[in-house]
């Protein structure tokens, strides 16, 4: 198996998942029928800038985000092996925070994460494990309640806290999870996403390459000293932003190359 990691330097708006759908349709002009294994462990999404995912969770029967939906056009794996933790953000009602502003930006800087799932496997059987913020549920604005309300009746999630710290908590979970699946899957290729500009999402023993994000342009770096880096780091890879090892990486960087991808980008893949 190809392992490809794809991080961003930014936290939004790197182009890491249009420059991995990109890739994923390079590949497969090579592989064929062969799985190619996209893999986004960790995914956020705001429900008032992408309201349609609510239809789209309704519809699928789980919890699914702009980047998991993207990937789903282009992959018949199950959406569960794509993306095992999904988290969903709602802004707040700034009345219901009585005009306080301090508390307000609070909220919609530091996470209003409202739902999550968390899908787990043993085996060949999975479970889908869904959580709920109800203090963040009753501060979101009226207009999403209505179709909030039939989520959380189809999910019946358990009502917690703190959601964002169960997202970074599940990062440690999902390196099983992934190695897991694809042992069940045995793709050819697969391609992991990072979370906003982390270094990487879960752990890794091995890589072949790394794609370092930037807007309009990537650089490809080698796949053994970006496992160096993650060895050698005091904290996990999801909690290390990529742009403070760039400097780490710079001697390491076999190409760069203006965005969108052209197929040269495979020679470095099946070279």
């Amino acid at each position: 198996m190809i392992k490809i990691l794809v991080s961003g330097v930014v936290p939004f708006d790197s182009g890491k998942t249009t420059f991995s759908l990109r890739l994923m349709d390079l590949i497969k002009e090579i592989v064929g029928e062969k799985t190619v294994f996209p893999f986004k462990p960790v995914a956020g999404h705001n429900l008032w800038y992408s309201e349609h995912t609510i239809d789209e969770s309704l519809k699928h029967g789980l919890l699914l985000g702009n980047d998991a939906l993207k990937y789903l056009q282009k992959s018949n794996l199950n959406p569960r092996y794509i993306n095992p933790v999904a988290a969903a953000s709602v802004p707040v009602d700034l009345d219901k925070l009585s005009f306080d502003f301090t508390e307000y930006e609070r909220y919609m800087f530091e996470g209003s994460f409202v739902l999550m799932r968390e899908t787990t496997i043993q085996g060949k059987e999975i479970h889908d494990n869904y959580f709920v913020n109800r203090k963040i549920l009753n501060m979101s604005v009226q207009s999403l309640s209505k179709k909030m309300s039939k989520m959380i009746d189809l999910f019946m999630p358990v009502s917690v806290d703190d959601i964002t710290s169960r997202i970074l908590n599940a990062h440690e979970r999902v390196s099983e999870f992934f190695k897991s699946v694809a042992n069940l899957i045995q793709p050819e290729v697969t391609i992991i996403e990072s979370y906003n500009d982390a270094l990487s999402p879960l752990s890794l023993d091995s890589l072949d390459l790394a794609f370092i994000v930037s807007p309009g342009k990537a650089f490809a770096v080698e796949g053994e000293r970006v496992i160096h880096i993650m060895r050698v780091m005091n904290s996990p890879p999801w909690i290390v932003r990529t742009g403070s090892v760039l400097r780490y990486l710079r001697s390491h960087i076999i190409k760069s190359f203006e965005l969108p991808a052209e197929k040269s980008v495979l020679d470095l893949i099946f070279h």
